[in-house]
């Protein structure tokens, strides 16, 4: 989503992009999920910013009293969907390492292979051979040309067994 102004800080981008994920994504599949499940679902909504997590539970922050002015955002909406409260909606708002959030792979830079590789597991990229805690990954026995057939090895591209004609 395009954001239609700057925030000023990371808390403040926490919260909007947390406001719009739960209104768009989070708010309409929790009820999808209880018809299609029947029976009642519980939302689970990871977040890596201790001071936006901290703004949800209070249901107020002084310092950011221009979110509703700037971001059409209502901190006490959020505090209703997501705080520590007992009528807040079947939803758990809780602290995320944000070693474990994939979505860093388009904000953070990455200086080892290691730290790289680390972000590609989260996103279930995975190099031809590889094999996951769950086992062989499915894309590589999903023929030829599937993705995940070949791996980038120091600039060259290792071909598949298929495509060496043997």
């Amino acid at each position: 989503k395009r954001q239609g102004s700057v925030a000023c800080s990371t808390p403040e981008a926490e919260i909007v992009a947390a406001d719009f994920a739960l209104r768009t994504e989070g708010m309409p599949a929790l009820g999808l999920w209880g018809v299609l499940l029947q029976r009642t679902t519980t939302m689970q909504f990871h977040e890596d910013n201790q001071a936006a997590i901290m703004v949800v539970n209070s249901g107020r922050n002084p310092t950011m009293r221009h979110l509703g002015r700037v971001h059409r955002i209502s901190i006490a909406w959020l505090h209703g969907r997501l705080g520590v409260h007992p009528q807040r909606d079947k939803t758990v708002l809780f602290y995320e390492n944000t070693n474990n959030m994939s979505a860093d792979i388009y904000t953070k830079s990455f200086d080892t292979k290691v730290a790289w590789d680390h972000v590609l597991g989260l996103l279930n990229v995975f190099p031809h051979g590889v094999r996951t805690r769950w086992g062989r990954h499915p894309a590589l026995d999903a023929g030829p040309g599937a993705v995940g057939r070949s791996c980038w090895l120091r600039g060259r591209r290792r071909p598949h067994k298929t495509e060496q004609g043997t």
